[in-house]
């Protein structure tokens, strides 16, 4: 699971249209299958894809790591299995965040 929060820049635009931005390799189909099938939640509610986004609100994305980078959408990634409340938001490539786990704990040792 994978929630995202929406920033100001995004704020006004359809959940469908920012949803086809950020997972840019998924086709539309399966986009709106992910919203019917509730695996796609806007603020913790059923979402149909054409509400307006707004600052700060929530998208929750109950699909496997793998389909969400195999799709593209590693940026803006702010919680894996937790609450938001909870944590905090990362804005730094997967990559950089794998390289970043590497060195801690080569220094921890």
């Amino acid at each position: 699971m994978i929630k995202v929060r929406v920033a100001e820049r995004d704020a006004g635009q359809r959940l469908d249209k920012y949803l086809r931005k950020y997972l840019a390799k998924a086709p539309s189909s399966f986009v709106y299958k992910m919203l019917r099938k509730k695996n796609i939640t806007l603020n913790e509610k059923k979402a149909s894809g054409n509400e307006m986004l707004r600052a700060e609100d929530e998208i929750a994305m109950f699909l496997s790591d793998d389909t969400i980078l195999k799709f593209g959408g590693e940026k803006n990634i702010m919680a894996r299995d937790r609450k938001a409340e909870d944590s905090s938001s990362i804005k730094k490539p997967m990559k950089l965040m794998e390289n970043l786990g590497l060195f801690m704990k080569m220094i921890m040792c």
